[in-house]
This record gives C-alpha cells, sequence and structure tokens, in this order.
C-alpha cells in the first residue's frame, strides 16, 4: 500500500536496503578484527587488550546486525550465537589461568608448545584452552592438551561448541603450514568414541587422527556464520 502511494520513495527504500545487505559485511570485514580468517596471526592478547573498546563496538554492530564470519559458541540457556577469537597465551597468562583452577590439567607445563585460549569476543573471557605442537618431520600438528572452563563441562555447561572450535582452529592452523589439515592427538580410553563420533577421527590404534577431509568439514561446521556455514579458503 504504501509504495503504491509513493512509488518513487517506495524504489530509493528498496535500494538502501539492498546497499546495506551488501556494503555492511564489506565494511565489517575490513576492520582489523571484525572477520578473522579461520587461522589468524594477528589475534594476540595484546591486540585485543588494546583494542578492546573497538572490540566490544565490532561485536555491538555485528549484534545489531546478525551479521558474523568466524568461530562462534552457543548458549544453551538463550540460544544466542557468541562470536569468540582464538589467542595465543603469553606465559604470564597461562601462569594466572593455572592458578585460577578453572581448567584441568598442569598448563604450566606447556609453555614450550603453543598454547590458545579461546576468548569470548564481547568480554575477552577466555572459555577453551590448547596446546600443540607443529611438527615439520610428521607433516602433523599434535594437540597436546585441549580443554574447556570446568563451568563450561558436563551436562549443567552453558555454552556449546569450545572444543570443536578449538579443533577446527588447528585443523586451519594444518592447512595454513601445508599439513593438508593432518592434526592427531593421543586420547584416554573414555573420549576416543567422543572423538571419533562427534569430530570425525579416526583411530589408528595409536592415536586418533583427522585428515584432509575431515579438517574440512570440522572447519566447515565451526568457522562460519550460524545461518550459513562456509568453507572458500580451504
Amino acid at each position: 500500500m504504501f509504495f503504491q502511494k509513493d512509488p518513487v520513495t517506495g524504489f530509493l527504500t528498496i535500494q538502501l536496503i539492498l546497499l546495506l545487505q551488501f556494503h555492511i559485511p564489506v565494511i565489517l570485514q575490513i576492520l582489523p578484527i571484525a572477520n578473522p580468517s579461520p587461522c589468524s596471526r594477528y589475534q594476540t592478547s595484546k591486540h585485543r587488550l588494546n583494542g578492546e573498546k573497538k572490540l566490544l563496538n565490532v561485536y555491538q554492530i555485528r549484534k545489531l546486525f546478525c551479521i558474523f564470519m568466524g568461530y562462534y559458541l552457543e548458549d544453551l540457556l538463550t540460544g544466542e550465537k557468541l562470536p569468540v577469537i582464538p589467542s595465543r597465551l603469553s606465559g604470564k597468562e597461562i601462569a594466572l589461568l593455572n592458578k585460577s583452577k578453572r581448567f584441568d590439567f598442569e598448563w604450566n607445563l606447556q609453555n614450550r608448545f603453543e598454547v590458545y585460549g579461546l576468548r569470548l569476543e564481547s568480554s575477552g573471557i577466555v572459555v577453551g584452552l590448547v596446546s600443540f605442537e607443529c611438527q615439520k618431520k610428521n607433516i602433523a600438528i599434535e594437540i597436546k592438551l585441549i580443554a574447556n572452563a570446568k563451568e563450561h563441562c558436563g551436562s549443567r555447561k552453558r555454552y556449546d561448541r569450545i572444543a570443536g572450535c578449538l579443533i577446527a582452529f588447528v585443523c586451519a592452523k594444518s592447512f595454513d603450514l601445508n599439513f593438508d589439515g593432518y592434526v592427531y592427538l593421543k586420547a584416554k580410553t573414555a573420549i576416543i568414541r567422543h572423538y571419533c563420533q562427534k569430530y570425525g577421527f579416526v583411530n589408528n590404534g595409536n592415536s586418533l587422527f583427522t585428515d584432509t577431509v575431515n579438517s574440512r568439514k570440522l572447519i566447515n561446521e565451526y568457522y562460519g556464520t550460524p545461518d550459513q556455514k562456509r568453507l572458500k579458503d580451504y
């Protein structure tokens, strides 16, 4: 009815809507931390702290328009999709997290490996940890330890997809290093079945591993948008 009364205004309104649909994602992509790649090297804790105000503004914009590309968690209580960023942790940060007792294992012993934390983009809180070693000799990455924060484990957990995002990030790192997505870990018997069923790992008797095809599936599953997954880079 509105368009029939004023067709010119209606036409201009439609053009404006189309313009916003196409240009808002582009604007968000050129912001420094608006659209991280699956395996981004610039997502350091220092960068995040220095740009905390800007980071929060980007998060608010993306939340307003329901547009974001990257790793995200699902809030099981509200159903909300929460963007997260993997960032490499310093020795001091690892020590503080270890002291907090929010994570199983002694993470201070992982300093000789690469240790990444999965941060909520809105607050910077670390909800998951992973340590791994890039092995050129084996043309693969070995995951040494991976853990959710204790408050996000078991049947009472608040956030889902934490471990999946961390595993997908390591798979992306493997592609980045020309290891063809190969990642392996030595898991305890109790969780072997879980890793095989949920994440597609294969048990070769000595370890669990994910190959090129499965790693692509994991990246596609855990890196993207809530409504439309993507896999272009790999």
